[in-house]
Parts: C-alpha cells; sequence; structure tokens
C-alpha cells in the first residue's frame, strides 16, 4: 500500500462514515470494498428512539422503532417498545397488538409480559388475566419486582390487604 492508496481509503471512510461510525474500507485488485456494520448502526437508533421517548417525543420515537421493526421483524423488543408508546399515546389496542408481536418473538419477553398484565388491569379491567400475565413474567424472572408489586397492588385494589402486603414483602 502506498500513501495515495492510504488516503484514499481515508477519504472514502470519511464520505461513508454514518454518524461516527467509520465503514471499514479495502482495496483489492483495483476494487474498493466497503463494509458498514449495519447492526451496530440498528444498536444506536434503537438508543436513540430510547431517548426520545424518555423525552416524551414519541412520535419521534415511534418513527424509529417502525423503521427497526421493519429491518428487524424478529426484535422483540423492538416490538414491546412500540406496544409502549402505543399505550402512553392512549392506543391499547395498538399496544396489545404491539405486545402480541413481542411476545411471538420471545414469549419470555419479562417487560412485554408485565405491560401487558398492566393493559389488561388498567384499561381493560380484567383483573384475572392480569394476574396470568405477571404470573408468567415472574416464571421467568422470580425476582421481576415490577410484576410481584403490580400483583399486590391488584390485591390492594381488591381489597385482599393480607395477600397485597405478601407480595409487597417479596
Amino acid at each position: 500500500k502506498d500513501q495515495g492508496e492510504d488516503a484514499l481509503i481515508q477519504a472514502v471512510r470519511q464520505f461513508y462514515a454514518v454518524q461516527d461510525i467509520e465503514p471499514e474500507v479495502s482495496v483489492a485488485n483495483g476494487l474498493i470494498e466497503i463494509r458498514l456494520d449495519a447492526d451496530h448502526m440498528d444498536e444506536r437508533e434503537f438508543e436513540r428512539g430510547v431517548e426520545l421517548c424518555q423525552q416524551g417525543r414519541y412520535d419521534e420515537g415511534k418513527e424509529i422503532f417502525e423503521k427497526l421493526a421493519k429491518s428487524n421483524p424478529t426484535n422483540s423488543e423492538v416490538h414491546r417498545i412500540l406496544g409502549q408508546i402505543a399505550s402512553e399515546q392512549g392506543e391499547q389496542e395498538v399496544a396489545i397488538d404491539h405486545l402480541i408481536d413481542a411476545l411471538r418473538w420471545d414469549p419470555k419477553n419479562t417487560h412485554a409480559l408485565t405491560m401487558m398484565g398492566n393493559i389488561q388491569a388498567r384499561h381493560r379491567r380484567d383483573v384475572d388475566t392480569a394476574m396470568k400475565y405477571y404470573e408468567a413474567s415472574l416464571e421467568v424472572d422470580p425476582k421481576n419486582l415490577y410484576a410481584a408489586n403490580n400483583i399486590a397492588a391488584q390485591f390492594l385494589d381488591l381489597g385482599k390487604w393480607d395477600m397485597a402486603e405478601t407480595w409487597f414483602d417479596k
């Protein structure tokens, strides 16, 4: 490799860089090969989407996660976050559809299980179904404090103080 080739490789890297992710560039037999780590780009987009949602900018976050769902349709967590966005925006049936997708790709996604329980309890007033989701979440992760707390809250709402106390203690 000579200095001209090094300069060309550096220029190509800079030209094809996305945000601060530079591609791998090589020259062989007069051809330039460029490889960009798409998975890393998706991770960055995922993080950006989460950050937007944390700022309450759900429409912008939703746009990012919809694109991620198209490029990674089997990513359970992407569907779970779309469900959370829909729920935050008051679209509970849409949220349920997204959570079903999340659970289709990962039936052990504790966040999706717990969130499905929350929607069943709060918006559908179906405590029995909510409890099944919370219990499924606890089967996957017995230390899931959110699911245990939500079970306690359901018992509290039902006036079953002893059961609520037992679950709050857990």
